[in-house]
């Protein structure tokens, strides 16, 4: 149900997350949400819904990015 772009994006960051939630979340949790958002969107077709969710789980990421550079 996913791109290959998608997949090979969320594939290529598992490995590069650390134990805990942290700063080394971030790359996943980006192209983990482009998946979700591309298959919410497949089912329900609502442009502003998936720009929603994407622009909230974008700023998580960019949330988790900052707690690491402190």
């Amino acid at each position: 149900m996913v791109s290959p772009d998608v997949q090979k994006l969320v594939y290529a960051t598992v490995g590069i997350r650390g134990q805990y939630v942290d700063q080394t979340w971030a790359p996943w949790w980006r192209a983990q949400a482009r998946a979700i958002a591309e298959v919410a969107h497949k089912e329900c077709p609502d442009d502003e819904r998936r720009d929603y969710y994407l622009e909230k789980a974008m700023d998580f990421a960019e949330s988790l990015e900052q707690k690491g550079q402190r």
